[in-house]
């Protein structure tokens, strides 16, 4: 959404609020991602991304939200989203949420349009993740506060930084 629409809301809908708002990645063809996550309530949070194929003066939203669907058919919210372009035209998203475990989703077309959320096997409390493309190789840095379940349930969170590289 953009600045003109939230002149249209009306006092009706005092739960829409914006989490986070961040430009993520640039390319040297002059693509741009930005991410940000809003919510209806605390924990109902939406994911949603912004593109730039013009060197960011103009910014089209992607198609469809993030959120994540479990098989039984809960709805569990996603917030401060992190994005990385893992080759041209391919993004890697990663998002925290309140699972136990970091969310990833995936674009094939320059961030137009993404996968479904599905977990990750990194181990996280509900702190987000920062995702960036390394300036040599093509190797991806995550950095997250890793937590097992048990640590959570026991009321560590925030506790433990992690980082990883991928291979």
């Amino acid at each position: 959404f953009t600045i003109e629409d939230a002149k249209l809301w009306s006092p009706e809908t005092p739960h829409l609020y914006l989490v986070s708002t961040r430009v993520e990645t640039a390319n040297a063809d002059g693509e741009w991602v930005a991410t940000g996550a809003h919510c209806h309530e605390a924990n109902v949070g939406i994911c949603y991304v912004l593109y730039s194929d013009d060197n960011a003066q103009t910014w089209q939203p992607s198609r469809g939200e993030l959120v994540i669907y479990t098989d039984n058919g809960a709805f569990h919210g996603v917030f401060e989203p992190s994005v990385a372009e893992v080759e041209p035209g391919t993004l890697l998203m990663f998002m925290r949420n309140l699972l136990g475990r970091i969310f990833e989703s995936w674009s094939y077309d320059h961030g137009e349009s993404w996968s479904p959320p599905r977990p990750t096997q990194l181990a996280a409390s509900g702190s987000p993740p920062v995702l960036k493309k390394l300036p040599l190789g093509n190797h991806l840095l995550c950095v997250w506060n890793q937590q097992s379940a048990a640590e959570i349930e026991r009321g560590y969170f925030r506790t433990r930084l992690s980082a990883s590289v991928s291979r």
